[in-house]
């Protein structure tokens, strides 16, 4: 377990395209492997053409993040190829949301 700076925040980014059974390993490892969820945002990015993900996203994890009250963001965008996912994901993890 691993206890973190109730001052940090922390936003874990997961790409995936057409691969829910990893990524629902990476959120129970993410999930598990903290003491508190309270500073932990995590943001999916998800293939505009990836229905089966987003799907899974839409009837399973948002309810289950809003139960648990997990700080959870979910983007859909067009392949780009990592390089430009990459900046993108810098992008949201520093943008402040009022």
């Amino acid at each position: 377990m691993i206890t973190l700076d109730p001052k940090l925040k922390i936003s874990l980014l997961l790409p995936t395209r057409k691969r829910v059974k990893l990524l629902q390993r990476s959120i129970d490892s993410i999930l598990n492997t903290v003491s508190s969820i309270d500073n932990i945002e995590i943001l999916i990015a998800i293939d505009s053409d990836d229905l089966g993900t987003t799907e899974y996203l839409n009837t399973v994890l948002v309810p289950n993040f809003q139960s648990r009250n997990i700080n959870m963001r979910a983007f859909t965008f067009e392949r780009q190829g990592y390089a430009k996912l990459h900046l993108l994901y810098n992008y949201l993890a520093t943008k402040r949301v009022s």
